[in-house]
């Protein structure tokens, strides 16, 4: 059956779409996610990009959490240059260091 594309003002898409799954493996096999990201305007034309990440997932009362929550970014530096810390780190449930940093700055107003 042929069916006619909706000419409706809301149901036409305008600009670009994205979506993102994340899956986060059971703590007792592996401390990783998997992270599936893809942005079009057509799926399949130019301008299609797929992305697949495997983050490693850390605790979030770990050391990297705490030192963006405590501002030691002297020591956060340190940490991302000699491997112990990496910035697509994510703690349970997907929160990344950035979303963590933001949270800490919109609790802890500073005058």
């Amino acid at each position: 059956m042929w069916s006619r594309p909706c000419d409706y003002a809301l149901c036409s898409r305008t600009g670009t779409s994205s979506t993102r799954v994340l899956y986060l493996f059971p703590s007792w096999i592996v401390s990783r996610a998997v992270v599936l990201s893809s942005t079009w305007k057509d799926l399949t034309g130019i301008g299609a990009s797929w992305t697949l990440r495997m983050p490693r997932v850390i605790s979030l009362n770990g050391r990297t959490f705490n030192l963006i929550r405590d501002r030691r970014l002297s020591e956060l530096m340190k940490s991302l240059e000699n491997g112990e810390a990496s910035i697509y780190d994510v703690a349970w449930g997907g929160v990344t260091l950035l979303e963590v940093r933001i949270i800490s700055a919109l609790c802890i107003q500073e005058y």
